[in-house]
């Protein structure tokens, strides 16, 4: 917990939209709340998720090794200072956490305050357990697919919602540049949406799907792969057009459990096959497709 305050806020699920509590951003009934407590990790052998046990499986999974040495350092130090100040045991397997409650009451504008120890350990806990999600944006991870609310941070809040807008100002902006270059918009949908964007297409409903691409809400992760994909060589966009297309056309097939052209073998996927088909001895392979597909 890096800010002074954070609030809880709801997220309206599926059950909610069912009952119109989605129209007010909720996803319980006024007057209503949740009392939650830590989970046992699966072997129930007495160890609880607590968000602060510097060995926790979510730290575990992190492929980084300097990044989880990092953060389990800083989380073990977070777990001394708060058994100074609330003189418990907050260890993994302590038996504090037993009867260790959390109430949830959205309603009463639920905020959390560093300055007290039991709304940071409160903080760790509900994030470790997947009962709220440490941001409006994490919460469309699959981690708190479970959760019905997130911590808002007001500052943080606004300032991503505003970087957000700039980049899709500038991923419009961008597309603008591309309007009446019919080859260059076929080869980026293309790129990002495979065969959906076809050369008999009008320049105008090039020009739609990719805008409808870059609004898409749901996927807002849409945006940055199109700033990306923009400002790519074309020669790597064609190369990853050639590779997908093939693969798509099965001109590149799979077969018990691997990638082939003839009697090639490119490797176990998709990623595998577009970094062989690039190492020299795949260059005549990859020509061979290329061929295929111009003469298509």
């Amino acid at each position: 917990m890096n800010v002074d305050f954070v609030k809880i806020k709801q997220i309206p699920d599926d059950s909610a939209a069912h009952v119109g509590l989605n129209k007010w951003g909720r996803s319980k009934m006024p007057n209503t709340f949740d009392v939650v407590q830590v989970a046992e990790t699966e072997s129930h052998s007495g160890i609880y998720i607590t968000g602060l046990d510097e060995q926790g499986l979510d730290l575990l999974i992190i492929k980084d090794p300097v990044e989880r040495e990092k953060l389990s350092e800083e989380r073990a130090i977070l777990r001394k200072q708060l058994e100074q100040y609330t003189k418990k045991d907050l260890s993994s397997s302590s038996p504090f956490w037993r009867t260790f409650a959390i109430e949830i009451n959205p309603d009463g504008k639920q905020v959390l305050s560093r300055q007290n120890p039991y709304d940071i350990i409160k903080y760790h806990a509900l994030i470790a357990n997947g009962y709220v999600a440490p941001s409006e944006k994490a919460a469309s991870s699959p981690r708190y697919k479970f959760a019905k609310y997130y911590f808002f941070i007001e500052d943080v809040e606004a300032d991503e919602q505003v970087s957000t807008l700039k980049k899709r100002d500038r991923a419009r902006s961008e597309l603008y540049k591309l309007d009446g270059d019919k080859d260059k918009l076929v080869l980026i949908g293309q790129y990002l949406e495979g065969g959906k964007y076809k050369e008999t297409m009008k320049p105008s409903t090039l020009y739609k799907n990719l805008s409808d691409y870059i609004n898409n809400s749901q996927y807002p992760e849409n945006v940055d792969e199109f700033l990306r994909v923009v400002k790519a060589p074309v020669e790597d966009i064609k190369y990853k057009v050639t590779v997908d297309t093939a693969i798509r056309k099965k001109i590149i097939r799979f077969r018990d459990g691997y990638y082939y052209f003839a009697a090639a073998n490119l490797g176990k996927n998709a990623a595998d096959v577009l970094k062989n088909l690039k190492l020299p001895e795949f260059s005549s392979e990859y020509l061979q497709i290329d061929e295929i597909l111009n003469n298509a």
